[in-house]
């Protein structure tokens, strides 16, 4: 069947509607296309029934490099939202009805009253009850789905998945960095053979909308019956990402990081959850380099701090594997370390980088530490990405001290020392 483009075809619009019983028969139908998505045409249609959406697959997505899927995947969302409708009622769009032709289907359009999540994040509004809204939302989808044997014939989207996920992600990236392609391409091998739940696979603060029942997710062309762990790295890879783009809120945004995966981990029920939290722990970096140098890098990050989170990323997926629960879950790398300003959160990063080990080590080191030696991504970024090493200055009364203790004038050295600039 021909594909039929909605943006320059006004009859095959009207006929959509016309058939759903949407718009009267002498009715006009004018669709006014909306911004922000890259792998559809989306409208907006306002008659005397009401506001409605059209979503359209497109063949090619609105992205620099070349990227051609199947256009059947819309038929995979509206399975999708039609089965998390019934788990989660009014957490994701209506399917009102759909168009085979056109490779379309429409839902109630859903007004101001609702929220972009990502315009809230990148404008630095955070509400700290939509995370775990959001991590509860995604445990109830991927625990009422687990181990479904209709589900999984049904959402067998395996060629859909990878030319939309794995391919322009993980395996582009390990097209663009060759060193690093043994473990990209290992990756992508165990989460393609992982079958599990329900995956979204687009579950990013723009597919979400925040709204007075909470929060909608949106976009699901990508579903398929796979590995959960990729629902979860893509979605908290987005914290460290807008983490990177408003440092001075990197404290709140690894706290919505950290109730995300609080509210998700009670409801895996399927597995072992060490098991699962180790794939998330080894996809996350990837994610993250895929964002910077795949085929859909993000678009609000300058060139310093996309080379912080290239240079973070690629520390991550050198270092060894590491045990659970060292591994749980994912961040402190890419943020600053202990600074009055941008404090880390506790218990929130893959390995802790050694500055972040004991109180009485951490001390120790305080004069010792050269930034970004730990990988830390909003001090390196706002210096330009330039480590610079800190001399220590010889302090007054540090040699007459050890002069007058090797001596055995203990009165004196005390003396000396309480001279010293900042002593107390």
């Amino acid at each position: 069947m021909a594909y039929v483009d909605l943006s320059r075809d006004a009859a095959a619009m009207r006929c959509i509607f016309l058939s759903l019983g949407l718009a009267g028969a002498g009715e006009e139908v004018r669709a006014t296309a909306l911004t922000g998505g890259v792998s559809s045409g989306i409208y907006r249609v306002d008659l005397r029934s009401g506001s409605y959406c059209v979503k359209q697959a497109l063949p090619q997505l609105k992205v620099a490099k070349e990227w051609k899927v199947p256009v059947e995947r819309v038929f995979a969302e509206i399975g999708y939202l039609q089965v998390v409708g019934a788990i989660a009622p009014g957490q994701v769009p209506r399917v009102l009805g759909q168009d085979e032709a056109s490779r379309s289907f429409v839902m109630p359009f859903l007004g101001a009253e609702y929220r972009n999540w990502k315009a809230e994040l990148l404008a630095g509004r955070l509400d700290p009850q939509v995370a775990p809204a959001m991590g509860a939302l995604l445990g109830r989808i991927h625990a009422a789905t687990a181990d479904d044997a209709q589900l999984a014939a049904r959402f067998a989207t395996d060629d859909n998945f990878h030319a939309l996920r794995l391919e322009p992600y993980l395996v582009e990236t390990a097209r663009m960095h060759p060193s690093f392609s043994e473990a990209l391409l290992a990756i992508v091998q165990r989460t393609a053979q992982t079958r599990r739940v329900l995956v979204h696979g687009d579950v990013s603060p723009k597919n979400i909308l925040v709204g007075p029942g909470g929060p909608v997710l949106l976009d699901a062309e990508c579903a398929w019956f796979g590995d959960p762990a990729f629902d979860l790295a893509f979605c908290l890879n987005h914290f460290l990402l807008k983490a990177a783009h408003r440092p001075a809120q990197a404290g709140e945004l690894l706290a919505s990081f950290r109730a995300f995966t609080d509210a998700y981990w009670p409801h895996v029920r399927w597995e072992e959850p060490r098991a699962l939290e180790a794939r998330v722990a080894a996809l996350l970096p990837g994610l993250t380099l895929a964002r910077i140098d795949g085929k859909s890098p993000v678009e609000y990050l300058g060139e310093p701090q996309r080379e912080a989170v290239r240079r973070a990323s690629m520390a991550l997926l050198q270092a060894p594997p590491l045990p659970w629960p060292a591994s749980r879950p994912a961040g402190r790398r890419y943020f600053p370390h202990d600074h009055p300003k941008h404090p880390c959160p506790p218990h929130l990063g893959f390995a802790r980088p050694p500055h972040h080990r004991s109180r009485s080590h951490q001390r120790g080191r305080q004069r010792r530490h050269r930034p970004g030696a730990c990988g830390c991504l909003a001090r390196h970024a706002r210096s330009g990405g330039t480590a610079r090493r800190r001399r220590a200055l010889p302090r007054p009364g540090r040699a007459e001290g050890r002069a007058r203790h090797r001596t055995g004038d203990r009165a004196g050295a005390a003396r000396a020392r309480r001279r010293r600039p900042g002593r107390h």
